[in-house]
């Protein structure tokens, strides 16, 4: 009788041990992180700043590419990276007066952009929608560049490493700058984000090497995203 009540208490003692220890577990586990990783696209609107870009309008294209976001579970701070192709440049428009009609020209460019971005926001395991400041840097190597002209059904278009549109724009190969922005992830089902956003990106270098130039990118883009978590 005793060695059966000894018995007993073992196997209780194990069943109890059993239970325990998923609870245990469960109160030690940290989160470690949630990485999001998605597509994004949009309208860039560019211009030129600088003492150099007084007469320079607005140029709409386009930019899209992938993110990359790691934000500790339950966290207002995340950070944020990722690869995207975006579309700069500004246009001006001239007219000689008379009969002659106005002819627009400018430079079109193309990045390929690295951005790195601190994110401050309402944490997603406690909202369905979660706005969020992003702020960093970003970092941007040209792979196109066009100088361009139009007059009404006329257009022109030359490279910017031509020869004798070079000498006079020598448009640099790097271009570094800051962002800022607000993103507003809303869940779409248990693990999608669709994402808004806003972003301001700012460049800190001149765009070309031309002696006594002031002239740099600036953007607002504005698009959505697709992200998986």
């Amino acid at each position: 009788m005793q060695s059966s009540t000894t018995m007993s208490r073992v196997i209780a003692a194990g069943v109890a041990a059993l239970i325990a220890v998923p609870s245990y577990a469960q109160s030690l586990r940290t989160p470690v992180g949630v990485a999001q990783v998605g597509l994004e696209g949009g309208v860039s609107i560019a211009n030129f700043t600088g003492d150099d870009a007084n007469d320079a309008k607005n140029r709409t294209g386009g930019y899209g590419g992938v993110s990359f976001i790691v934000q500790p579970a339950g966290s207002a701070i995340g950070m944020q990276t990722g690869v995207n192709y975006v579309m700069k440049g500004a246009k001006s428009s001239f007219s000689s007066g008379g009969a002659l009609p106005t002819v627009t020209g400018g430079v079109k460019l193309g990045y390929v952009e690295v951005p790195l971005l601190v994110r401050v926001g309402v944490p997603l395991s406690v909202a369905g929608v979660a706005p969020t400041l992003i702020a960093g840097g970003s970092f941007n190597w040209r792979v196109s560049c066009s100088a361009v002209a139009e007059s009404g059904s006329f257009s022109s278009s030359t490279d910017c490493d031509n020869a004798l549109v070079g000498q006079d724009l020598d448009v640099k190969r790097f271009d570094a700058g800051l962002t800022v922005g607000v993103e507003l992830p809303i869940k779409a089902g248990a693990r999608y984000l669709v994402v808004p956003s806003v972003r301001y990106i700012r460049g800190m270098t001149n765009i070309t090497d031309a002696n006594g130039t002031d002239l740099k990118n600036s953007s607002i883009n504005i698009g959505i995203g697709l992200r998986v978590r």
